[in-house]
């Protein structure tokens, strides 16, 4: 009887240690699904954060390309102006010698037609002469070449 308590107690002791080991198995497992699912749950995060930046710098990148476009924009208007303006800028100097060049004229024909009058001539030519300088100005010097009769010596 003693051999039988003792092989049923290695059975039973056996049974305990493989019941054991068992457990410790499934606790091994079970330890490494949850390290597995950490190490699922840790990439899912990191692909978040990557995707997460990915999406950051798109924006920036858009909001970069945004604004360089406004800043190109605001350059191309900005030369555009400044061709304006230079272009109004000769558009002025060009009148304003025009100007001056028609008065300077206008004054020498008037100072001509003056001295004219102490030349010999027909007076109703000198008077004339005095009438289209004061008038038209400048083509005052169209009549003075053309009329053979007016101031001459």
């Amino acid at each position: 009887m003693a051999t039988e308590t003792t092989t049923s107690t290695t059975t039973e002791d056996e049974d305990k240690k493989k019941k054991e080991e068992e457990e410790e198995e499934k606790k091994k497992k079970e330890e490494e699904e949850e390290e597995e699912k950490k190490k699922k749950k840790k990439k899912e995060e990191e692909e978040e954060e990557e995707e997460k930046k990915k999406k950051d710098y798109d924006l920036k990148f858009e909001e970069y390309k945004r604004n360089r476009e406004y800043e190109e924009y605001i350059r191309e208007r900005d030369e555009r102006e400044a061709k304006k303006v230079s272009t109004f800028g000769g558009l002025i100097v060009f009148v304003v010698l025009i100007m001056w060049l028609w008065v300077i004229a206008g004054l020498l024909g008037f100072l001509t037609s003056l001295v004219c009058f102490g030349f010999n001539g027909s007076i109703s030519d000198k008077f004339l002469g005095l009438i289209i300088v004061l008038l038209i100005g400048p083509f005052y010097w169209l009549y003075f070449i053309y009329n053979s009769n007016y101031c001459f010596r």
